[in-house]
């Protein structure tokens, strides 16, 4: 009866924590003040894609390589064929940095077996708070498909190739996205492994093995080391310049941002700013 009462509220909670996500995406992207990067990200997504376009004469030089950092422009840019920069921008940082991250923190709570229905409602929280004001698209991206590759990784009891190969490509996406997420990521999978070794539980299959699971951070790695040929901002959340330096860096990391910090106007669609 008390696992029954347990499993009711947990459901009930994550039932909650959807809707207040949802909220929280449509409010945002309706009416919330964007961080001051999100204007540069609108006005590189348009210019990418009438450089993909065709208009090769505008000076731009894009890296010809596959190489970390560059996924979220290359997917913005494409993106600008259906939507305006500003509505592509407002989906990435709403749909992407806020519901599906938040979507992904609670899959992973479920599968980590959170007992704790109060720790459910710290996820709509975290969604909204911390690294989403710095503006730094690319990061927020890759946290948010790192997250759900960690619930697949996770969720692996007697894993075959197949899930080899997508965890495998799943973490050079993230790579692709961010070379520091990614980063954060290989020392997530390490910790993984060296706890599966130490449960008889969850030594199970290729996870066992280090060289396997060592293996599934080849590609990312080759990807994060032509990022770094590329002369990509690797170990930086945001190249844009608008962040702090420093311990006020670190601060600024932590608290929401000051509405100084947020953009001066709203990108609003049929409207002059």
């Amino acid at each position: 009866m008390l696992d029954e009462t347990t499993g009711l509220n947990e459901r009930r909670a994550r039932t909650i924590v959807i809707f207040i996500l949802a909220a929280e995406t449509l409010w945002v992207f309706l009416t919330k003040y964007l961080p001051l990067d999100a204007g540069l990200w609108v006005l590189q997504s348009e210019l990418l894609h009438q450089h993909i376009a065709g208009h090769a004469n505008d000076g731009w030089h894009l890296i010809p390589y596959p190489a970390s950092n560059i996924g979220a422009p290359l997917f913005a840019a494409l993106l600008t064929s259906l939507f305006s920069g500003e509505v592509v921008v407002r989906l990435m940082l709403t749909l992407g940095a806020i519901f599906l991250r938040g979507m992904g923190m609670l899959a992973l709570f479920r599968v980590l077996r959170v007992r704790d229905a109060a720790i459910y409602f710290l996820i709509p929280v975290l969604a909204m708070t911390g690294l989403w004001f710095s503006g730094a698209l690319p990061y927020l991206m890759a946290e948010t498909l790192a997250l759900w590759v960690l619930v697949y990784f996770l969720s692996q009891d007697h894993p075959r190739s197949a899930a080899y190969w997508t965890l495998s490509i799943g973490l050079l996406l993230v790579s692709l996205l961010s070379g520091l997420a990614f980063i954060f990521m290989v020392v997530v999978v390490i910790m993984i492994m060296l706890e599966q070794r130490r449960s008889v539980h969850l030594s199970q299959g290729w996870l066992n093995e280090p060289r396997s699971v060592i293996s599934l951070l080849m590609l990312g790695a080759l990807v994060l080391a032509l990022g770094f040929l590329a002369g990509e901002p690797i170990l930086r959340l945001s190249s844009s310049g608008f962040l702090p330096h420093a311990l006020s860096r670190m601060l600024f990391l932590l608290t929401p941002a000051p509405r100084v910090l947020e953009a001066t106007f709203r990108y609003e669609i049929g409207r002059a700013s």
